[in-house]
């Protein structure tokens, strides 16, 4: 999952992703896993308003890039294994209604 992350991050940053990508849901893949990378919230997060990363095996804390999202009205983060404390930058997404980390 982490190098699918960071082939997104590399799409947006070469501008082969299109801009107006706004929902990147997927879920439930069992060959997934791997830490989120800080670069996938830098480079996608500004236009995303939906992120859905469930049940994908992820691991280690949320980067504190998180805050990138400025967009965004849910991020959906559940099934994962994700550890430590929420980052402070997570108050910059200040239009997020919906956070799933159960």
């Amino acid at each position: 999952m982490s190098e699918l992350l960071e082939s997104l991050a590399t799409a947006a940053e070469d501008r082969t992703l299109l801009p107006q990508l706004r929902t990147l849901e997927i879920f439930e893949m069992q060959t997934a896993g791997g830490e989120m990378p800080a670069r996938f919230f830098e480079q996608c997060g500004p236009r995303l308003e939906i992120l859905g990363l469930g049940k994908l095996g992820l691991t280690g804390s949320l980067p504190r890039a998180v805050g990138k999202l400025e967009e965004a009205k849910s991020i959906i983060l559940h099934g994962n294994k994700l550890s430590g404390e929420l980052p402070a930058e997570l108050g910059e997404c200040k239009k997020l209604r919906m956070l799933l980390l159960f």
